[in-house]
């Protein structure tokens, strides 16, 4: 994944899990050149990852289900499945971004940017994105459509041939 980034990653933020913090992770980021920040949250303040937590609704689950997913033979289809989605996701809707937030008497006011961009847009206009890297992100925009990018229903993913995919018909 860090390879298909169009910058130098800085740093990874995960929490206490053991799903992301385990030793493959920790042996990797030791090994690596150049050195990259890692940080993670505090034990039993689950609001450190709030904002990434509430994604796992709209991003993972309504996409997945609720499923474990054990074995290892789905993992093609959801490499593709994520490229697909992530496209999706990165160059087409745009969003406005929370610019601050402000209490007024028993209120929050919250002021938002002017006009809304696509992720795909901010990053153009990030200084730090230059040369091949952002050449290669205009070109594969070029190439897209938001009808291509749509993603493709599971019921598409187990009709591929996955047996270990998990039933998707049965009612969660």
């Amino acid at each position: 994944m860090e390879n298909q980034l169009p910058f130098a990653l800085p740093g990874i933020d995960t929490d206490n899990g053991s799903e992301f913090l385990n030793w493959h992770l920790l042996t990797w980021l030791r090994d690596r050149a150049p050195a990259i920040d890692f940080t993670r949250s505090r034990p039993w303040h689950k609001n450190d990852n709030a904002h990434i937590e509430q994604k796992n609704c709209t991003r993972v689950r309504e996409l997945l289900g609720e499923d474990r997913l054990d074995a290892p033979s789905p993992a093609p289809l959801l490499i593709e499945l994520h490229t697909v989605r992530s496209d999706l996701h990165n160059f087409f809707p745009p969003t406005l971004k929370l610019l601050k937030k402000e209490r007024v008497g028993s209120k929050i006011r919250k002021t938002y940017e002017r006009h809304a961009r696509t992720p795909y847009g901010r990053l153009l206009e990030d200084k730090h994105l230059h040369g091949p890297a952002r050449i290669a992100l205009q070109v594969r925009r070029a190439g897209m459509s938001p009808g291509a990018a749509l993603p493709f229903p599971m019921r598409a993913v187990r009709l591929r041939g996955c047996p270990a995919w998990p039933d998707v018909s049965r009612p969660s």
